[in-house]
């Protein structure tokens, strides 16, 4: 009897994570494509062994990514996606400071809205 109880308190308390990480991941998609008409983002570049079975951060991320991409198409924005490796060739080792993820983040903006002029 006390195990069932424990049971359905474990589920609820599950439950209640699954649909703050759902909220939270729908508060900060809106905000995006509310906010901006095109937004670039880098694909991650993953090895060709596969996740493991309950990695967690990939699911969030594709999700996230899933959600990115559904919003972007009803609200009429653009989601440009830059491969890892396009940013990997241009910054050099010299970049690898305190300001990297800026520059990272900058090279993908710049990337992307050069993708963006030729299509």
């Amino acid at each position: 009897k006390n195990y069932q109880k424990q049971k359905i308190k474990v589920a609820k308390i599950r439950e209640k994570i699954a649909n703050q990480r759902m909220d939270i991941l729908n508060k900060i998609t809106t905000e995006l494509v509310s906010s901006y008409d095109v937004i670039c983002i880098e694909k991650a570049h993953h090895s060709n062994e596969r996740p493991p079975k309950h990695d967690r951060s990939e699911l969030a991320w594709s999700l996230f990514l899933a959600k990115l991409l559904y919003k972007a198409q009803w609200y009429g924005k653009e989601l440009i996606c830059i491969e890892s490796e396009e940013i990997e060739t241009e910054l050099s080792f010299s970049e690898s400071t305190e300001n990297s993820e800026y520059l990272r983040s900058q090279k993908i903006l710049e990337r992307g809205l050069s993708k963006r002029e030729t299509l």
